[in-house]
């Protein structure tokens, strides 16, 4: 169940069953929080959230989604940090959080997110460094980490992305010091 969201000003319950596969109510002008609950949808691929008017935190229970493969919340207003257990959604190979008002550091559990196709975090708050470990994901082809407030040197190990098509850092007080990728 989704308690307390509202379409176009209307409040609303939603009932999901626990057997659904994919959850896409992307641009419905929906806003509120997403509950607790969400983890209790443990067939669950896919969601597609973005465009809509959600916010508060992501909640942590997101990470009993074992299945997930596609996390889209884009363009939201979805606050705190990036739920460390995400990092439980091992097969995860999009994970959206384009434009809300993410803080905090990239927690180093998304290490294990190692299926990531899209790793999409511009336009938060995010703060610290691009961690090395990104490197890591060899399957990586889009990477958008634009207007945070990263500090440091783009991580050498980024050059590994042989897979990428392109990186987004502008706007950070970034050095990149790698010339096998250009910024």
């Amino acid at each position: 169940m989704i308690p307390s969201t509202s379409a176009a000003g209307l409040a609303l319950r939603v009932t999901i069953p626990q057997e659904v596969l994919s959850l896409n109510l992307e641009a419905q002008n929906l806003a509120g929080s997403i509950p607790p609950s969400i983890g209790n949808l443990t067939d669950l691929t896919w969601i597609h959230l973005g465009i809509n008017n959600f916010h508060g935190q992501i909640p942590q229970e997101m990470g009993r989604l074992r299945s997930l493969q596609y996390l889209n919340l884009s363009y939201n207003s979805f606050g705190g940090n990036i739920p460390t257990n995400i990092s439980h959604c091992t097969q995860l190979s999009v994970l959206d959080l384009f434009s809300n008002e993410i803080i905090g550091v990239i927690p180093d559990q998304l290490s294990s997110l190692l299926n990531l196709n899209h790793l999409w975090i511009s336009l938060n708050n995010l703060i610290g460094t691009i961690p090395g470990w990104i490197g890591n994901f060899s399957s990586l082809n889009s990477l958008r980490l634009s207007h945070n407030n990263f500090q440091g040197s783009i991580p050498n190990e980024l050059g590994r992305l042989t897979a990428l098509g392109k990186i987004r850092t502008c706007r950070e007080s970034l050095v990149w010091t790698n010339r096998n990728i250009y910024v």
